[in-house]
Parts: C-alpha cells; structure tokens; sequence
C-alpha cells in the first residue's frame, strides 16, 4: 500500500454566498448556512487536507509512479 498526501490552501471564500454555497454542499440548510457565514471573518482561505490510498492484490507489485 501506499500513500500520497496533500495539504494546501485549495478553496477561498470571498463572501458570504461563497461561504453558504460551500456550507451546503457540505449538508447545512440554507438557513443555518447563512447563520454561519454572517459569523465569519471573510475573505478566508480554507486549507484542506487528505490522501490518495494506492493497494494492490497481495502478490502484484506496486504501481509505478
């Protein structure tokens, strides 16, 4: 198994309608969505962090990068 991971400053909100709109992709109604956003010092730069996950079937050599 491997991994390759990631960190950056990826998305910034720039106003409160940036701000709702990502707030509801991620599952806040419109209504508490707004609420947050009207709490927030914007513009403001969200860093987002993660990793890719590469396995193979035991036996089978890794990919190559």
């Amino acid at each position: 198994m491997e991994t390759d991971p990631w960190d950056g400053p990826l998305v910034t909100l720039g106003s409160a309608a940036d701000a709702i709109a990502f707030l509801r992709v991620h599952r806040l109604s419109e209504e508490a969505a707004a609420g947050v956003a009207a709490t927030l010092d914007l513009p403001m730069t969200l860093t987002m962090r993660g990793c890719v996950v590469y396995a193979t079937k035991a036996g089978t050599p890794p990919r190559s990068a």
